[in-house]
């Protein structure tokens, strides 16, 4: 009896370990079938479109830019040149227009495409999130020469136009949005940006003569904090370099990671010679 015993309890843990096999090889199989289809095309590419023709081949899909006219426009009191250009894809030898009146960057993984298109008659931009596989779009936000700027983690990074300074210069309403929740997060009005894979660098501005309030935000709008004074120079090795201007007209080089945390003062000979001239801003 014993030895039955212990032979039918083999044959039920021989059967039982089978079923757990199966399970663990179909629950193994299962990140391959449901991944999401970011990580499935890969990550997402910037391209900021100027005039001309470009175009680039990202994850199989092949993205083509033609710049098709300048809008001139008056954009509160202030005339402004818009240009604006073609957005086509070729995917799976399928041509597609996305739209004829792109502005500014786009942002793609090849199965996702986030892009700026700029109305008729005014300077209110949409900003949109198509989908290359059953060619469909869905409105993310709208306003004022709205463009997108960069894409971090689930995060899509977009500005408004909302003033010009005194020198012409277009100051914009930085935001963020979650794609999953489309919940939408306020940044600072800045005038320039460095974006991170958790940060965002932005600098407001403030009147001339003045140095300008360098702020750091993690992604998702959180978390602010000044970082220091000065203009921004440039972004190196993950870190920000700015410069602070003395009463006296003497001028200091920093650089700090993007959190603001580790402030160091820096010689000139570590800005790279094509940013040299933001040094004497």
């Amino acid at each position: 009896m014993k030895s039955k015993n212990r032979s039918t309890n083999i044959k039920k843990t021989f059967k039982r370990g089978l079923t757990l096999c199966g399970i663990l090889s179909i629950l193994l199989m299962l990140p391959a079938v449901f991944s999401t289809s970011s990580k499935a095309a890969g990550k997402y590419k910037t391209f900021d479109i100027l005039s001309g023709s470009q175009k680039h081949t990202v994850n199989g899909s092949v993205i083509s830019a033609n710049h098709v006219n300048t809008a001139e426009m008056d954009l509160g009191g202030m005339p402004i040149q818009c240009e604006y250009y073609k957005l086509r894809v070729i995917r799976n030898k399928i041509s597609t227009v996305i739209t004829s009146r792109a502005y500014g960057p786009y942002i793609t993984n090849g199965q996702i495409i986030y892009y700026s298109q700029l109305s008729k008659r005014s300077t209110t931009c949409t900003i949109y999130r198509y989908n290359l596989k059953n060619n469909s779009r869905e409105k993310m936000a709208a306003g004022e020469l709205a463009r997108c700027y960069d894409f971090s983690g689930k995060y899509l990074i977009y500005g408004f136009h909302i003033d010009a300074s005194p020198n012409g210069l277009l100051l914009n309403d930085t935001r963020s949005i979650n794609i999953s929740t489309k919940k939408s997060h306020k940044l600072s009005p800045i005038l320039d940006r460095y974006i991170f894979k958790k940060y965002i660098v932005g600098q407001d501005y403030v009147p001339a003569g003045a140095d300008d309030a360098i702020y750091s935000y993690r992604i998702n709008g959180t978390g602010k904090k000044k970082i220091g004074t000065g203009y921004m120079i440039c972004r190196k090795n993950g870190r920000i370099y700015y410069r602070q201007k003395k009463g006296s007209g003497k001028i200091t080089i920093y650089s700090c990671k993007p959190d603001g945390s580790d402030t160091r003062t820096e010689n000139r000979s570590s800005i790279p010679d094509k940013y040299s001239d933001y040094i004497n801003w």
